[in-house]
């Protein structure tokens, strides 16, 4: 591709899963953008971390770990990206007008490439938020807590509210899924769960529900309760009551999971919280997103129904927009996957954004390809390569590439004496056909905006500086 058409953003890697932090609702059919600060937290299980900063070693299971739990989040992605077994779009979205995305002035557009560095050319957006660039209103911020581990940001939790009186828990977001779980009575839970008994909200179903992740899997009961992000409510919003989880789960600091995926994919066919908030129009605009911080304690965030330009950097600088090819995951098109800005592996992959995801996966051959490219590389149970090489990555996507810094993309040292290989964030699964996942070491480096018209937008994270 011609550089006067390619679109270049600083950009780097390194985390692992994203979660919700909240408080109580005062109104629950208050309409608003709410901010929602992300808890964060990044010291795992010990077993499978050692160290610190640049030396962290990684137990060889993490990496076969990652790929089961990847491949059982995706099993039936090749059937939902062919449209087979979804559940009905009801396109919550319905009733709002759509953002208002149109070019500002040659001459501010021309001062926020001067202040972007690295971006040239002519692939800026063809259509920009107005929004984008003067400050909204924000509500619902909340502490968040990042406990770290070496290189890795293994966790981001966010507190919503269940039941009435309100009972908190932290809960994972989850871009991959679209469904809603928390522990209801669980015995063999080692994490807080819900009093169902305590809630004047909570209604028992009788139909089993079953969940996997990239965190392990559940087993419970359909109910409906009360839930509260910040100041917003979901009066009666349908979740399963967990009575079983994976230990993968109980080693986690987490009290369930909130999908924010399209409800197309939901496995109990019932709207995401997210949706039922548009259904009744609680946000000003169909959009979320979201902003992780990279080993600092305070920061990240979920916006319901908004964007935090603070987030972004520089705040007038727009997002660019990707259109989304299937409404079941957040999917767009990636183009390429390149190293050291010279050599590129075309590609023509679907690509899911999720959020509950860590790595870059990545198809086998395409994985192989790329570490071809990278001398002294070679592929054990997850891809290595000389710790002393410096790689400049870039994920493209529709010939827009995102930069990844070099100290970003290393994961890891593996547990074997002397090694002088280390872990790369790009890994190699064949979940579907041509298809990858895109997780949180991509996207703490990104203020990602998920656009309920169609869109995925990202914008330079000030994590960047």
């Amino acid at each position: 591709m011609p550089a006067s058409h390619r679109h270049i953003v600083p950009l780097s890697l390194l985390s692992l899963l994203l979660v919700a932090h909240a408080s109580v609702a005062q109104d629950p059919m208050a309409r608003g953008p709410v901010r929602v600060p992300l808890r964060k937290r990044i010291d795992g299980p010990a077993s499978n971390f050692k160290g610190s900063g640049g030396d962290l070693v990684i137990n060889s299971t993490f990496a076969s770990q990652e790929v089961d739990n990847l491949r059982a989040k995706y099993a039936k992605a090749a059937q939902y990206l062919k449209g087979v077994g979804l559940n009905v779009d009801k396109h919550p979205e319905k009733g709002y007008k759509p953002t208002a995305y149109s070019r500002r002035s040659d001459a501010a557009f021309a001062v926020a490439q001067h202040r972007l560095d690295g971006i040239q050319g002519t692939a800026l957006p063809h259509e920009v938020s107005l929004d984008a660039v003067r400050p909204m209103p924000l509500l619902g911020h909340a502490p968040l807590i990042d406990n770290i581990n070496g290189n890795l940001d293994l966790l981001y939790t966010v507190e919503a509210d269940f039941g009435s009186p309100p009972q908190s828990l932290h809960i994972d977001i989850d871009t991959g899924s679209a469904d809603l779980w928390v522990p209801v009575n669980c015995r063999s839970c080692a994490n807080d769960g819900l009093n169902d008994g305590m809630s004047e909200t909570y209604m028992r179903g009788t139909t089993k529900c079953s969940m996997t992740y990239g965190i392990g899997a559940i087993t419970g009961v359909q109910a409906t309760e009360k839930v509260s992000i910040a100041s917003l409510t979901v009066p009666v919003q349908t979740i399963c009551a967990a009575r079983k989880v994976s230990q993968q789960i109980n080693d986690e600091p987490i009290s369930g999971l909130m999908g924010l995926a399209f409800g197309t994919i939901g496995t109990m066919k019932e709207p995401t919280f997210f949706e039922n908030l548009l259904s009744q129009h609680s946000v000003e605009l169909p959009i979320f997103s979201v902003y992780m911080t990279r080993k600092e304690e305070f920061g990240s965030e979920l916006c319901l129904g908004c964007f935090n330009h603070d987030k972004m950097k520089p705040w007038f600088v727009p997002p660019v927009f990707h259109p989304v090819i299937s409404r079941t995951y957040w999917t767009i098109a990636m183009t390429a996957v390149s190293v050291n800005s010279k050599e590129t592996v075309p590609v023509n992959l679907i690509a899911a954004i999720d959020t509950g995801s860590t790595m870059i996966s990545l198809p086998h051959d395409v994985a192989k390809q790329f570490y071809a490219k990278n001398q002294g590389s070679f592929q054990a149970r997850w891809y290595m390569y000389p710790c002393n090489a410096e790689l400049s990555v870039a994920l493209h996507f529709n010939n827009v590439a995102y930069s990844v810094h070099p100290s970003d993309f290393v994961v890891g040292k593996p547990d074997q004496d002397n090694s002088t290989s280390c872990y790369g964030a790009i890994i190699g699964a064949d979940l579907a056909p041509n298809f990858a996942v895109v997780g949180t070491h991509f996207l703490k480096n990104w203020y990602t905006i998920f656009d309920y018209i169609g869109k995925v937008g990202f914008a330079p994270s000030i994590n960047q500086d």
